[in-house]
């Protein structure tokens, strides 16, 4: 969740940087988490376009990957409006206009991230109880998760957009978050942080100590919620803990400089965890490594075909004649025939 950056009229952000032009500060910042997000956006669309093209992938933990996948693109698209503002020097825009042009990724924020406990939680059944997992609905399972998601995104956005009507002259700096600071929803995604924690500890636990010896599988899942632990805790929780708990700890005042600057920063740490999903599961995942391979055989291969009609031309081959051989005891007209074998390289 990137975190807003709200300033009243009197706060030490709006004295630095309200009438004063393109900030070298501010465009840095912001141009940083503009190319996080591309690069962010680009691995999180391969990672769903190649679940969803593939039948073989089409289990629930997959399916939640991919939608989260597809949310995440859309609340990345926030960082090109806050940066587009920031480097025409005009820094603030009315929080009500903000709003408004931030209603996607705002919705699909709140809407994505409660995904990531939702993915542990079914990893943590599919071990914990494996015969009862293998007989339940899966389809109905995902209705209900979506329909959860739905609801938190809906309200975050509503209270977005009635807050913003009621002070409608108050000037941010347009990045994405509720004005609502320390309040339920903040301390509803710090629980579900470290709810997704335990649901991976406790997993990670169980097929650790599991009796026998380890499948691939249970290898290379055991990497993989392992590397996924270590980006839940230093991406979403870090970031989501500083606001709500570490600030107010140690007297970070909000609408403070240092403040602005300390959250910005973590949401950048939480975009980059966001952004390795992809690398993560390609690494430690033989299933999504062997489907991302054979999606990338046929991106390739499209690529290949846009380039020839784009130019016009078709690749050359060089054609080379060895002649065989002609043994002396052929007849006369054997001889006068052409033998030859033909061998075709792609230049």
């Amino acid at each position: 969740m990137s975190s807003s950056s709200n300033s009243s009229s009197t706060n030490e952000m709006n004295q630095m940087f309200y009438g004063t032009g393109p900030s070298a500060w501010l465009i840095t910042l912001f141009g940083i988490k503009v190319i996080i997000s591309i690069v962010g956006s680009t691995l999180n669309g391969t990672l769903a376009y190649v679940i969803l093209r593939n039948k073989s992938m089409n289990s629930l933990c997959n399916k939640l990957i991919a939608c989260y996948s597809i949310g995440s693109i859309f609340q990345q698209l926030n960082f090109f409006v806050t940066f587009v503002t920031v480097i025409t020097g005009n820094n603030f825009i009315s929080y009500k206009t903000c709003v408004l042009i931030q209603l996607l990724p705002i919705f699909f924020s709140f809407f994505s991230f409660p995904l990531t406990f939702f993915i542990a939680v079914e990893r943590f059944l599919a071990i914990f109880f494996p015969i009862w997992y293998k007989k339940r609905n899966g389809n109905n399972f995902l209705i209900v998760i979506l329909f959860c998601c739905f609801v938190l995104g809906s309200y975050v956005t509503s209270v977005d957009i009635i807050t913003s009507f009621g002070n409608p002259n108050t000037l941010v700096i347009c990045a994405i978050g509720p004005k609502i600071d320390a309040s339920l929803v903040n301390y509803l995604i710090l629980g579900m942080n470290f709810g997704s924690i335990c649901a991976y500890l406790a997993v990670w636990i169980r097929i650790k100590f599991a009796a026998g010896n380890f499948t691939d599988y249970q290898t290379h899942l055991l990497k993989c919620l392992f590397v996924l632990l270590l980006l839940e805790l230093f991406g979403w929780t870090f970031s989501v803990g500083l606001r709500v708990l570490i600030g107010p700890l140690f007297g970070i005042v909000s609408g403070t400089f240092l403040n602005f600057l300390i959250i910005n920063l973590a949401t950048n740490i939480a975009y980059i965890a966001n952004a390795l999903n992809l690398p993560v599961l390609y690494t430690f995942s033989k299933e999504h490594r062997t489907a991302l391979n054979k999606q990338w055989v046929k991106i390739k291969a499209i690529f290949r075909l846009s380039t020839v009609h784009a130019t016009g031309q078709q690749p050359t081959n060089a054609v080379f004649v060895v002649p065989n051989a002609i043994p002396r005891q052929q007849t006369s007209s054997q001889s006068l025939k052409t033998h030859g074998r033909v061998y075709s390289k792609a230049m």
